[in-house]
Formats: structure tokens, sequence, C-alpha cells
């Protein structure tokens, strides 16, 4: 009998516990940072669209050269862009001769809400960090002036 015991292989309910525990860490650290992965790739989907409409408004303003300064919404650029998702569908462009700017509203980005006021494209490459402005409302960051 004891030859029979010595050849049994297996887990103890202590092996089995500290291999759950270590899992256990292991999701508690890699579900948070999962997360922000997701909400970072949102974030930089919305900011790649508002990037999109402003070289399609650059383009514009190239075949257009004797409008010196026009607003229009995102609409007007139909033969420039095509919009795959409508959360941009809203926002309005403005261009001078210098400069060319994004306007709209809340645009739901994962968690937050990002709000483009008087962004350039160099402005929101510069919110890499994801810091913005605080809007004073929460879950809402404002991008540009």
């Amino acid at each position: 009998m004891k030859k029979l015991m010595k050849n049994e292989k297996g887990l103890t309910l202590i092996e089995l516990l500290a291999v759950i525990v270590i899992l256990a860490i292991i999701a508690a650290i890699a579900i948070p940072m999962i997360g922000n992965l997701i909400q970072k790739s949102e974030e930089d989907g919305v900011k790649a669209d508002a990037i999109r409409i402003l070289e399609a408004a650059q383009l514009y303003q190239l075949e257009n050269p004797n409008e010196s300064s026009a607003t229009f919404a995102v609409s007007g650029l139909s033969e420039y862009l095509q919009l795959t998702d409508d959360k941009l569908a809203g926002a309005t462009v403005n261009f001078s001769s210098s400069e060319l700017e994004i306007d709209t509203g809340n645009i739901s980005a994962g968690k937050i809400k990002l709000n483009f006021t008087g962004a350039t494209i160099m402005e929101i490459n510069d919110d890499e960090s994801g810091s913005g402005e605080d809007s004073g409302t929460p879950g809402v960051r404002t991008i540009g002036d």
C-alpha cells in the first residue's frame, strides 16, 4: 500500500491555492492596463478623425484659393473625406489664410468626452499625453483654445 502512495502524482491543496493567488495577482495588474489601452485607443481614434477632417479642409482650401476664409460643416467636405463614424459629422471647420481649426461639441471617446474648440492639427498632436485642458465638466477634456 505504501508503494502505491509514493507513486501518486498531483497537486496538494496548498500548491493549488498558490497558483490561484498568482493568477489573481496577474489579473489584478493586467485588467486595468488593458482598460487604459482601450481608452487610449478610443481617444486616439477620435483625434485621428479630427486630423483627417482638417487635412480634407486643407485640400479644399488648396483647390479653392479664392476663398480666403470660411466656416462650414464637415458635410461640405464630402468630396474630400468619407467619414466611417458619425461622431464628428456635426463638427465645423474654420479656416483663414493662416490656420485651420475644428470645433465640435462633446464627442464620446470611451469613458470620457473630447471637445475640440479651435483645435489645430498641431494642438491635437500635442495632446498625445492625454492631458488636454480640464473643461470644468467631469469626464470632458477640451483640446484647442
